[in-house]
């Protein structure tokens, strides 16, 4: 547990390697647009059990496009009514 509270989108600029990023189990209010945009080889996002943050935008997850593996909370998406194409390639089958 952590109490992380902002994300900022200069945060991980220079971790241009970063494969495997957990931010869940802390207290994450706001995550900056664009704060993952260098993180272009990044598989593994989890996000999960933030109780306090609640909306997930296109620009918040801009440039994560190598996501094998993305965790969230359900509530997240079911209050992300602005975003307006959510793609899932399910290479094992399960959800």
């Amino acid at each position: 547990t952590n109490f992380i509270q902002y994300i900022q989108k200069d945060l991980f600029e220079d971790l241009i390697f970063l494969k495997h990023l957990d931010l869940s189990n802390n207290s994450i209010i706001f995550i900056e647009n664009f704060s993952f945009r260098n993180l272009i080889i990044l598989e593994t996002f989890i996000l999960d059990l933030n109780k306090n943050f609640r909306v997930i935008t296109e620009k918040i997850i801009y440039g994560l496009e190598k996501i094998k593996l993305m965790n969230m909370d359900q509530e997240i998406f079911e209050s992300s009514k602005n975003i307006k194409k959510l793609t899932l390639n399910i290479k094992c089958g399960l959800i």
